[in-house]
């Protein structure tokens, strides 16, 4: 009789926040599904090429009882066709573009993170002067902790 669509009154939506909530705070913390990171990823792209990364045994719990594994996106198929397929789709080419990046090294974290040391030359030779103590033009820069 009087629907939404007849200028009625239609049904209540329902609040589906706490649902929400609780669903992302429980796939954060369910570590067997979690898959690996870019840098875990290219360790073992490494560790192949090196001829260093051991071979797994069948697994029973795993699709295709773990023969057939996709390297680039850690996940693995039930044959060879659905791999194929999964190597052609959009997911694979964009996790193919972050894995081909070259890997972030201690050093670079350092940099970001501020405690990196630069170098100055003073008199011909070279005095490394540690970042918290950096001048950039007429500013002095010093981090939080001093």
């Amino acid at each position: 009789m009087g629907g939404p669509r007849n200028g009625g009154g239609g049904h209540r939506k329902r609040k589906r926040t706490y649902e929400k909530r609780f669903r992302r705070t429980k796939r954060r913390y369910t570590a067997g599904d979690r898959q690996k990171d870019t840098d875990q990823i290219q360790d073992d792209i490494i560790k192949i090429k090196r001829g260093t990364l051991k071979s797994e045994q069948s697994d029973v719990e795993k699709p295709g009882m773990g023969q057939y594994k996709c390297i680039i996106c850690a996940r693995y198929f039930i044959n060879k066709n659905v791999l194929a397929v999964h190597k052609k789709t959009k997911k694979h080419k964009k996790m193919l573009k972050k894995v081909i990046e070259p890997q972030y090294t201690q050093v670079e974290a350092d940099k970001c993170g501020g405690l990196a040391r630069e170098e100055k030359e003073q008199d011909g030779g070279h005095q490394i002067v540690p970042s918290q103590f950096r001048r950039e033009g007429n500013v002095h820069f010093m981090t939080m902790d001093q």
